[in-house]
């Protein structure tokens, strides 16, 4: 081989030789970007996941404190029917005493008397 033919084919594989590297460096920055892309994607959702998550958990703390305070009426409300029942149970007597004396206000009275038991049964 004479010198020109070497600078010749010298310069050809010189130029292949940073076309391989480039496209090996392209392909190498390609997956480094690829891989950090993935990993942001997993990051935000697995940080939307966490959100939900959370949202979830207080939505169900605040349900609870609701039930909570709706349970705390519904013992409220049924202790106020205990004693309702218990002041119409003492005044019942009384009632039907004062009603002896006019038929239509006794018919009235016993009628309304078997209504309550009815709905308490």
């Amino acid at each position: 081989m004479a010198a020109d033919e070497i600078k010749e084919y010298g310069g050809w594989i010189t130029t292949i030789c940073l076309l391989i590297g480039a496209a090996v460096r392209a392909w190498i920055d390609l997956a480094k970007k690829k891989t950090e892309t993935d990993g942001k994607i997993k990051l935000k959702k697995e940080e939307v996941a966490k959100l939900g998550r959370d949202e979830i958990m207080t939505q169900y703390n605040e349900l609870q404190k609701e039930f909570k305070l709706v349970m705390g009426q519904l013992e409220e409300i049924q202790t106020q029917m205990i004693e309702i029942r218990s002041a119409f149970d003492v005044l019942m007597p009384f009632l039907e005493k004062a009603v002896t004396d006019n038929t239509e206000l006794k018919n009235a009275m016993n009628k309304a008397v078997s209504k309550l038991k009815l709905n308490n049964a």
